[in-house]
């Protein structure tokens, strides 16, 4: 395992943990759309690490030529997931601002 890696994996424990304790400390509703969103995020990252490249994207492409269009289905789900975990963050942030306004 490299340190990438390592690095990696004690970034997701760590943003899981953040997660689980904002949700144990009584902000339920921050803590549960952050866990979403990390689990959306990790996922596409853990997916394309653990299936690895689709191996006929080259032809495709030079027949295609476009890119996304050559990607299997499971990876354009797995992609998008992981942008919809961008914009579920980004609502927990706003959540998180507006609660410590009052």
């Amino acid at each position: 395992m490299s340190y990438e890696e390592i690095f990696r994996y004690i970034g997701m424990v760590l943003c899981i943990t953040a997660s689980v304790y904002l949700y144990i400390s009584g902000n339920k509703k921050i803590g549960a759309l952050l866990l979403l969103s990390f689990v959306l995020q990790f996922q596409s990252a853990l997916y394309m690490q653990l299936i690895g490249y689709p191996e006929n994207t080259g032809e495709c492409w030079a027949i295609v030529k476009d890119h996304y269009a050559c990607l299997p289905w499971s990876w354009k789900l797995s992609i998008h997931a992981a942008q919809l975990s961008l914009y579920i963050t980004a609502l927990a942030i706003f959540m998180l601002a507006k609660e410590n306004r009052k």
